[in-house]
């Protein structure tokens, strides 16, 4: 979008990205385009200055949530499992890692540290650099996590799930269906 307008992403080579799963706004300026089968687009000033995909480090081409830091870093969440991008070099975080499941769709960052990782077979939080597993499926069933939201001013978090609404309670971590 540029003085109101959309229009197409065009790569390097001339061909249009036709599926865009996620975006992003890093602390910089830069807008992070998450697709279906090209990856990452980085731009700079509606300017392609990165391009990450399966060719140069990431699990899959199919990118579902991306959240860059404020110190230059971005986790990128794939079909394929977690990364890390720091310095463009990314480091993969897998189910082997503590992650709930490989098909990351979404991400958040908590005012206290603790990173959010929503996926297809549940939810993951990191906590003091380690992944570890919340059970949703006490949740009615749970499997896919969409979307997580941050109460203002509090450290409750809530997140949207294929069977309702939870919220973890805050220092001990427990799950409740809303």
């Amino acid at each position: 979008v540029l003085d109101g307008k959309v229009s197409q992403i065009l790569l390097p080579d001339g061909q249009t990205v036709s599926s865009v799963l996620s975006l992003a706004e890093g602390p910089d300026g830069d807008v992070w385009v998450g697709t279906y089968a090209e990856g990452v687009l980085r731009f700079r000033q509606q300017q392609l200055v990165a391009r990450y995909n399966r060719q140069n480090g990431l699990p899959a081409n199919e990118v579902r949530a991306i959240l860059p830091l404020a110190d230059g870093s971005s986790w990128i969440g794939t079909a394929g499992g977690l990364v890390l991008l720091k310095d463009d070099q990314m480091q993969q975080f897998h189910v082997a890692d503590g992650l709930a499941g490989e098909f990351i769709t979404a991400l958040s960052l908590q005012k206290t540290g603790l990173l959010w990782v929503g996926t297809g077979s549940g939810l993951s939080v990191r906590q003091q650099g380690k992944f570890r597993t919340l059970s949703i499926v006490e949740l009615d069933k749970s499997d896919y996590i969409f979307d997580f939201y941050q109460i203002p001013d509090s450290d409750e978090i809530w997140f949207s799930a294929d069977r309702g609404i939870a919220r973890v309670e805050p220092g001990t971590l427990k799950l409740q269906l809303v």
